[in-house]
C-alpha cells in the first residue's frame, strides 16, 4: 500500500513539475489539492510516531539493524526496469526484465568503478609526484642501514676470531717457549 502510494505520488509530482528534457509518464494523474489543516493534522501524527519510535529505539525496543533490515526490504521491492525507464515492483516482473534489470545495476556499477579507477589512478600518480623525493631518501637510508648492520656483523666477526686466535696463543705460547 505504501508503496502504491509513493508510485502516485511520484507520478503527480512528475505532472506537476515535469523535468526539463524528460518525458512525463502517460500514466500520470494529478492527486488532489490537500488543505493546510489535513497536512497539519497530518504532521502531528507522524511527529507523534516519530516520538513513540525514538522512545522505543532509546528503550532498546527498535534497534539500528531493525530500521536497516526494514530499508532493504524496501529497497528489494522496487527494481529499476531499464527499457520501461520507470520502477516497477518486483514481483511483477517477467525474467526478461529481471535480467535487464541486473544487467542494467551491473553496468551502472562498472561505469562506477571506471570512474573510481580514473580518480584513484590520478590520486596515486599525484601521491607519487608528492613523495618522490621522501621515497629515495628512504631508499638511500634502507641501503646505508643495511651496509651499516654487515659492517657491525663483519666486526663482531673479526672480534670473536681475534678473541679465539688470542685465547689459542695464550695457551700455545708457554709450550712454544719451552721448546726453544
Amino acid at each position: 500500500m505504501v508503496m502504491e502510494e509513493m508510485s502516485l505520488m511520484l507520478l503527480s509530482d512528475a505532472l506537476k513539475h515535469p523535468v526539463k528534457g524528460g518525458t512525463v509518464p502517460t500514466n500520470a494523474k494529478a492527486l488532489p489539492h490537500v488543505d493546510d489543516d489535513c497536512m497539519a493534522t497530518a504532521r502531528s501524527l507522524v511527529a507523534a510516531e516519530l516520538a513513540r519510535v525514538n522512545e522505543e529505539g532509546a528503550s532498546g525496543g527498535i534497534q539500528p539493524s531493525d530500521y536497516a533490515e526494514m530499508l532493504q526490504e524496501a529497497d528489494r521491492g522496487l527494481v529499476y526496469v531499464p527499457e520501461a525507464r520507470a520502477h516497477k515492483p518486483a514481483s511483477q516482473l517477467k525474467p526478461a526484465e529481471k535480467l535487464a534489470s541486473v544487467r542494467h545495476e551491473f553496468e551502472v556499477a562498472m561505469a562506477h568503478l571506471s570512474r573510481d579507477r580514473k580518480r584513484v589512478t590520478k590520486a596515486e600518480a599525484k601521491i607519487q609526484k608528492l613523495t618522490a623525493g621522501y621515497a629515495r631518501r628512504a631508499d638511500t637510508l634502507a641501503k646505508e642501514g643495511l651496509g651499516m648492520l654487515e659492517e657491525a656483523d663483519a666486526t663482531v666477526v673479526e672480534q670473536s676470531t681475534y678473541a679465539l686466535m688470542l685465547e689459542y696463543e695464550a695457551t700455545s705460547l708457554p709450550g712454544r717457549v719451552e721448546r726453544l
